[in-house]
C-alpha cells in the first residue's frame, strides 16, 4: 500500500504538464525556444531533488518528455509509422534515466523510492504497448506519466519544496505565449493564487457563449484546486460567483455553476468536511452519506461533491496507510479518477485498481477492482490496433483474477 500513498497526492496534475509543454512549443512562438535551464537550477537549499546528479537526471527526463510534446499534441503524428523510431528513442531515454543506477541509488535513499518503482513499471508497460502497435493507448499512458512525476514532487516535505518555490518569481506573463500557458505553469509549480488569477482571465476572454477546451480546463483546474486538493468552500464559492457574473457562459454552464454553489453551501454545513483529519469511524460516516456520488460520475452537477469526498479519501489514506479501509478507498479513488480524467483510455484509475487487487486480493472490493480494471484495459486497446487484447495483457488479467480466487 505504501507505494500507492504517494500516488494519491496529485492525481489532478495529469494534463497540466502536457498543456504547459504544448504551449511552450507552439509553432513559430519564440518562447518555445526559451532556455529554462538557468531559471530551474536548484537553489542553495537544494534538498533531495536538488542533489546535482539527481537534478541532472530530472533535467534529462524533462528534455526527453518535451521532445515528445509535438507528437503528443497531434495524435496523428504519434501514431504515424515514420515517427516510430524517434518516439521510441525519447520514451526509452526517459525509462533508461529512471533506471540509471546512480539515480536509483539517490532516490532510494530518500522518501521517493516507492514512486520510482511505480514509474519504472509504468514506463516498461508504455514502451511495450507502443511497440505492440497500440499507439493510441500508449499516447494516453505517456500523457499520464506526468501524474507519476508530480506524485514524487508532491510528497517532498515543505522544507524541501524550495525547488518549486524558486520558480514562482522567475517567470513573468510576457515569457509565455498565452494567459492559459502562464496559468498552467503556476498550477504545475503549485502557485495556486497566481494560477487562479490567470485561469480567471482565460475564462473571461473565452466565455463568449461557447464552452471550448480552454474554458473547460480553466474552470476544472480552479474547482480541483479548491475542492479536491484543499477544500475551501468560501473561496471557491466567491470564484464561481465571479465566473458566473463576468462571462457570457452557455445557459447549461451557468446552471451547473449555480448548482455547484448550492452544493458547496450544503457541504459547508457538514462538520466532517471542516475537519483536517478524520477518524476511521468518521470516514465511514462520510461514505455512508455520500457514497452515491461515486456511481453518478457522469453527473456534472455532482462533480463538486465527488471531488470533495475524493479529496477526503486521499488525505485519510495518506495519514492512515495501514487502514482496514484501504481496498475500499483504492476502489472509490479509481472511480473518482475515471471521472476526473474522463476521455483518457488510461489514467491513475488503472493504477489504483490494480494495486487494490495485488495488495488486497481477499478483500470484497478486489473483485470490483478487477472488473473495473478489466473494462479499462479493454477500452484502452479497442480502436487502436483492433479489439483483441495482446497475449501479455490477457496473461496479466488471468494472473490478477487468479489472485482473487486463491
Amino acid at each position: 500500500m505504501k507505494q500507492l500513498i504517494y500516488l494519491l497526492l496529485l492525481v489532478f496534475f495529469s494534463s497540466s504538464f502536457l498543456n504547459l509543454a504544448v504551449a511552450m512549443t507552439e509553432k513559430n512562438d519564440p518562447s518555445a525556444k526559451r532556455d529554462f535551464s538557468e531559471a530551474s537550477k536548484p537553489s542553495s537549499d537544494t534538498g533531495l531533488i536538488g542533489t546535482p546528479s539527481l537534478y541532472s537526471a530530472m533535467k534529462n527526463i524533462f528534455s526527453a518528455y518535451v521532445n515528445l510534446v509535438p507528437f503528443m499534441s497531434e495524435p496523428a503524428k504519434f501514431v504515424a509509422k515514420e515517427n516510430e523510431t524517434v518516439i521510441l528513442a525519447h520514451m526509452s531515454s526517459m525509462a533508461i534515466t529512471f533506471r540509471n543506477e546512480h539515480t536509483k541509488k539517490k532516490i532510494e535513499s530518500g522518501i521517493l523510492q516507492s514512486s520510482l518503482l511505480e514509474m519504472n513499471d509504468h514506463m516498461d508497460q508504455t514502451i511495450r504497448v507502443f511497440t505492440q502497435g497500440h499507439k493510441e493507448f500508449a499516447l494516453n499512458r505517456v500523457q499520464a506519466t506526468t501524474q507519476l512525476c508530480m506524485s514524487c514532487h508532491e510528497q517532498l516535505p515543505v522544507s524541501k519544496k524550495q525547488f518549486f518555490i524558486d520558480f514562482w518569481g522567475r517567470f513573468e506573463r510576457d515569457q509565455f505565449p498565452s494567459d492559459f500557458s502562464f496559468a498552467e505553469f503556476n498550477y504545475l509549480v503549485q502557485n495556486y493564487k497566481k494560477s487562479t488569477e490567470y485561469f480567471l482571465k482565460v475564462i473571461k476572454e473565452q466565455g463568449e457563449g461557447r464552452f471550448d477546451h480552454l474554458l473547460y480546463n480553466s474552470i476544472q483546474k480552479i474547482v480541483l484546486t479548491y475542492a479536491y486538493a484543499d477544500f475551501q468552500p468560501d473561496e471557491l464559492t466567491n470564484i464561481l460567483k465571479k465566473i458566473e457574473k463576468q462571462t457570457k457562459l452557455p445557459k447549461v454552464s451557468k446552471e451547473n455553476i449555480q448548482a455547484w454553489i448550492n452544493t458547496l453551501a450544503e457541504l459547508k454545513k457538514d462538520p466532517l468536511f471542516s475537519k483536517a483529519k478524520l477518524s476511521e469511524k468518521e470516514l465511514k460516516t462520510l461514505l455512508d452519506k455520500y457514497r452515491e456520488v461515486f456511481s453518478a460520475v457522469e453527473d456534472e452537477v455532482l462533480e463538486i461533491k465527488l471531488l470533495t469526498v475524493a479529496g477526503k479519501l486521499k488525505k485519510f489514506m495518506t495519514l492512515n496507510p495501514k487502514s482496514p479501509m484501504a481496498a475500499e478507498i483504492l476502489y472509490l479513488s479509481g472511480m473518482a479518477e475515471r471521472h476526473i480524467h474522463r476521455g483518457l483510455y488510461f489514467s491513475f484509475a488503472d493504477i489504483y485498481l490494480k494495486s487494490c487487487i495485488l495488495e488486497y486480493p481477499k478483500s470484497p472490493f478486489a473483485q470490483k477492482c478487477y472488473t473495473a480494471y478489466e473494462e479499462g484495459m479493454i477500452m484502452g486497446y479497442t480502436g487502436s490496433a483492433g479489439t483483441e487484447l495482446p497475449p501479455d495483457v490477457q496473461a496479466e488479467l488471468k494472473s490478477l483474477k487468479e489472485k482473487i480466487k486463491k
